[in-house]
């Protein structure tokens, strides 16, 4: 196999892997796939390793050679071949039946070279990377992230299939590209054949551009405004393949745009097209439009400074964070600081000045937090929460470094302008310090804002401690309270109870009234659930309580790890996947049953008047609709009220009973036709029957 201009990758296999590439380049030579591939497949690595994958992605591949060595195979097999013969790089429709298991289906394998290789299991990963390579833009659907391989090992093969399909495509002197471009251009401009077209225009140079961060410049001199026409909307597919690319791969690219400078020789080109106002878009985020409440930046900043002192303490595990937030004397500025991981040159351009991109949703915290012996996890999602400072902010000043980084202080004035960045001369401490200067006409305004208690709410549950010092000096602690009622309730008679879950935690309180006797009934409480996320706040609801029971019992949830929900961008509310919401409602439900239960055996050890107990009884007993008890909650339900829950069920057959013909045709009705299958339901119902037969048989 050819060797790319930069070898630092392929320096990473052993012997063995090498010659296992070797044996791959001249079974394809020996094939009708032929040699054209060699040369496109070293192109696509140079242009990788030269300028395409960052360091985090270069780590990345270096931590698993399989990763590499698959890179390279699949790189031999480029360009792939139409089912004529011909070479394309067009979109593909992706087949809907490809699997996360299945090799790629026959009608697409004309598009990928078949390849058979002694190691079959080899040969199915090549194809899964050519059906990622092909689909591109629907890639999520078309394969797996990975799959498993050499049994400890797995191959990120969305990530290979990115890497070759955004390197070929940057190639544009590459057979695929110029028949892209070929069929860009009008029938009547068309040439004959795609090596006619090289011929009007030439690449100058592909690769970072050296004054716009995160952009890709290709320099063109072109001959012919049909085909400057053509690599302008070609320029368009480019943008938007490694905009799709990038909401699917892990780790991400560096680069988020593409800019194409064409110059025009003997003709003079005109070019109209819509365009997006930069500034509007960012004033979007950072505007009252997404956030309603100014005092939001100070949630969207501590989230910021707890992830990364968890991302530090991953790292170091004698780690000890520490998060402070300070107001000036005069309250013209806020500092947050924090003690974390800090950002090197390579964060600040991937993932802090990529609106949308967040390094704690990237392929490198999976990583890392494979590593650790303790899992962590992170609050931010969208990365856009820095920019909520501007709410309030005239002006945002940053100093950070991360360790065996040199620190580097960051002035913005406006967010739609550029930064002011500068290495720090001085040796600053490790970590990230954010001053927030604010604007003039809202300092009054801010005077009156209930900063402390905005806090207070929203970061009670934080699980590391925040240092609030206020205008006067004066120090309060924040976070790190204790989620369960029973150690803040001190007074009156309380039922709590911890709900059921595997990482998250949750809590439910039901008060009573008592006159040092006996419970004499239910206390109003009305407020829902309240719901946090790695101890931040998000919102309040009643949904995940039946209504009766809501008037009655309220309940916290910290969701994290795997069991957390998705977000708005506002991170106000909550968007539940599928079947997610019917999961946690049963827990809460289950968690009902635990303190109805705790509720009538502490009543019946008590001396009550029957119409007393009778009543908190049937109160008890209306926060479980008998749709919602299965047979696991009626086992375990107190036996008085499922008494009551199978009452109500027998008054709604008898309200409804003509809809399921029990009196009409007892004899036929299929047991499972009225859609109730619990085994406590289907008693009845039998005993319905037998009961409306006894009448008929009577009449």
């Amino acid at each position: 196999m050819g060797q790319p201009a930069t070898r630092s990758l392929y320096d990473q296999l052993d012997d063995r892997l090498k010659d296992g590439l070797v044996a791959i380049t001249h079974r394809i030579e020996s094939s009708d796939q032929g040699t054209p591939g060699k040369k496109t497949g070293d192109q696509a690595i140079e242009i990788l390793e030269s300028w395409l994958m960052d360091d985090e992605q270069k780590r990345h591949l270096e931590a698993n050679v399989w990763d590499i060595f698959f890179l390279y195979a699949a790189s031999s097999l480029l360009p792939p071949r139409h089912a004529d013969g011909a070479n394309s790089f067009a979109e593909r429709t992706v087949p809907e039946n490809i699997s996360e298991t299945s090799l790629i289906p026959e009608a697409a394998k004309i598009f990928w070279p078949p390849f058979d290789l002694a190691d079959q299991q080899q040969s199915e990963i090549l194809a899964l990377i050519g059906q990622g390579y092909l689909a591109a833009s629907t890639m999520a659907e078309a394969i797996p992230p990975r799959v498993a391989y050499d049994k400890e090992n797995t191959v990120n093969i969305q990530f290979l299939a990115a890497c070759l399909r955004l390197a070929m495509g940057f190639n544009l002197t590459a057979p695929d590209t110029l028949n892209h471009l070929r069929n860009l251009l009008p029938p009547a401009a068309a040439a004959p054949q795609a090596s006619a077209l090289s011929e009007r225009f030439t690449v100058a140079s592909t690769g970072a551009h050296p004054h716009v961060q995160a952009t890709i410049l290709v320099q063109v001199h072109c001959r012919d405004a049909e085909v400057h026409r053509a690599l302008k909307r070609y320029e368009s597919y480019l943008q938007r393949l490694l905009y799709n690319l990038n909401r699917t791969v892990r780790p991400r690219f560096l680069f988020t745009a593409v800019c194409f400078e064409i110059t025009p020789q003997d003709y003079r080109p005109i070019d109209f097209k819509f365009g997006v106002d930069t500034s509007s878009a960012l004033q979007l985020f950072a505007g009252n439009t997404l956030y309603k409440d100014r005092r939001v930046f100070l949630r969207e900043l501590v989230q910021n400074a707890v992830d990364a002192c968890n991302l530090r303490q991953m790292q170091e595990p004698g780690f000890s964070p520490s998060i402070g937030i300070e107001f000036s004397p005069d309250l013209d500025k806020i500092t947050f600081r924090d003690n974390g991981i800090g950002m090197s040159k390579q964060w600040i351009e991937k993932y802090f000045l990529n609106i949308g991109l967040s390094f704690y949703q990237s392929d490198e915290i999976t990583r890392i937090n494979r590593d650790a012996k303790i899992q962590f996890s992170f609050i931010s999602q969208f990365g856009i929460g820095f920019l909520s400072s501007f709410l309030v902010a005239q002006q945002v000043i940053m100093k950070t470094r991360q360790a065996g980084s040199e620190g580097f202080i960051i002035t913005i004035s406006h967010i739609d302008d550029y930064f002011d960045v500068r290495v720090v001369e001085e040796k600053i401490p490790v970590g990230t310090e954010v001053t927030v200067i604010l604007k003039e006409n809202l300092l009054q305004y801010c005077r009156s804002l209930e900063y402390l208690g905005y806090l207070k709410t929203n970061v009670r549950f934080l699980p590391i401690a925040l240092n609030f010092v206020d205008q006067k000096g004066e120090h309060t602690v924040l976070g790190q309270e204790s989620l369960n009622y029973d150690e803040e309730i001190r007074w009156g008679t309380k039922f709590t109870t911890k709900l059921d879950f595997e990482s998250s935690r949750g809590y439910l309180l039901l008060k009573v009234k008592e006159n040092h006797e006996y419970i004499f009934d239910l206390e109003s409480s009305r407020g829902g659930v309240s719901i946090f996320q790695d101890g931040i706040f998000i919102t309040q609801v009643d949904y995940l309580l039946p209504d009766s029971a809501g008037e009655h019992v309220i309940g916290r949830l910290n969701l994290v790890g795997d069991e957390k929900c998705e977000l708005s961008m506002d991170r106000n509310r909550l968007l539940w996947k599928k079947d997610q919401m019917a999961q946690i409602k049963k827990r809460f439900l289950m968690g009902l049953v635990v303190i109805v239960n705790r509720l009538l055996e502490t009543s019946a050890r008590q001396t009550q008047p029957e119409n007393i107990r009778r009543n908190i009884i049937q109160k008890a007993a209306s926060f479980f609709d008998f749709n919602e008890v299965d047979d696991s909650i009626y086992d375990t339900l107190n036996k008085e009220i499922c008494t009551q829950v199978e009452d109500q069920f027998r008054r709604f057959i008898r309200i409804h009973h003509s809809r399921y013909d029990l009196l009409h045709n007892p004899e036929n009705i299929a047991s499972s036709s009225h859609g109730y299958i619990n085994r406590w339901q289907q008693r009845v119902i039998d005993g319905y029957k037998e009961k409306g037969a006894g009448k008929v048989r009577r009449s």
